[in-house]
């Protein structure tokens, strides 16, 4: 099982600012993360969350990220199981809070 940790969006902008390594998995739909995304994250939607996502590594601090946290949780709960790495829950905020807190989402 993973280390997990819950946080706000707020504490992984702040982290990410810091300079920690961290790879940001996106559990929303394919539409909304074409509508906008954090830089670098990789899109797997909630439902489709079985197994670690190839793109990822487990032995890089992963944040789970979605619109509110709900979805975010869910696959959270299931990545728990499949790592012993560090896993990041955003279980508050999400991708749409990241241009207030000074960051960009990149469409496409």
């Amino acid at each position: 099982m993973a280390e997990l940790r819950i946080l706000t969006s707020a504490d992984l902008y702040e982290l990410m600012l810091q300079g920690e390594e961290i790879q940001v998995l996106d559990v929303r739909t394919p539409e909304e993360f074409a509508a906008g995304r954090i830089d670098g994250s990789v899109l797997v939607p909630y439902d489709q969350v079985a197994t670690w996502p190839e793109e990822l590594d487990p032995a890089i601090p992963t944040a789970v990220i979605c619109k509110a946290g709900v979805r975010a949780v869910h696959a959270a709960a299931v990545l728990d199981r499949l790592t012993d790495g560090e896993l990041y829950v955003i279980a508050q905020g999400g991708v749409g809070d990241w241009p207030r807190l000074g960051g960009e989402l990149t469409a496409g």
